[in-house]
């Protein structure tokens, strides 16, 4: 939030910088010859070096077997939407410098406690690169892509588990609510 205490002052630029929640933003505002109880424009310019990985589609298939078994597939259509990526991609150039921050090289997704049997996939076939980590009342998955995403690229993956029937589906008995 910008306040502004002096109402009737020529503020060329006003600059600040917050942080929130870890990611560092610098604003930029121009103002010119603010009148009191005036309503006017605000033109904010922000820089945020995070990347924006945006799920774009989801596609979740769920198969019920009446062996006990709840089979999820999901197919997972990505995208970075933060900055374009200016000029070409050197793959020799990225792992020289370990201080990319533009690109998101992994991501995590959380699965039920009771997974089982994960896959990670994507058109060229299995995934290797990946993490699981069981805790206590989920999994956490930490996924890399085959290559890094930047600005602009998009990626898609399925990502498919098990898990046990008795845990998710109850009789509801006779009656209707």
């Amino acid at each position: 939030m910008l306040r502004l205490i002096k109402l009737n002052m020529d503020l060329t630029k006003i600059s600040k910088v917050s942080n929130y929640n870890s990611l560092l933003i610098k604003i930029t505002a121009v103002i010119y010859h603010l009148l009191a109880l005036s309503n006017q424009s605000l033109v904010i310019h922000y820089e945020n070096e995070r990347p924006f990985l945006t799920t774009t589609r989801l596609e979740r298939i769920i198969e019920v077997s009446h062996w006990g078994n709840i089979a999820v597939k999901e197919n997972l259509y990505m995208e970075h939407t933060g900055a374009l990526l200016k000029g070409s991609f050197s793959r020799y150039e990225f792992q020289k410098d370990a201080r990319s921050g533009h690109a998101i090289k992994s991501y995590k997704t959380i699965l039920p406690a009771s997974a089982s049997d994960v896959y990670y996939r994507d058109t060229n076939g299995n995934i290797s690169t990946s993490y699981m980590k069981v805790m206590r009342d989920f999994v956490e998955l930490e996924l890399r892509p085959r290559f890094p995403l930047f600005g602009g690229w998009k990626t898609h993956y399925t990502l498919g588990y098990n898990i046990p029937s008795f845990e998710y589906l109850f009789n509801a008995g006779d009656s209707i609510n």
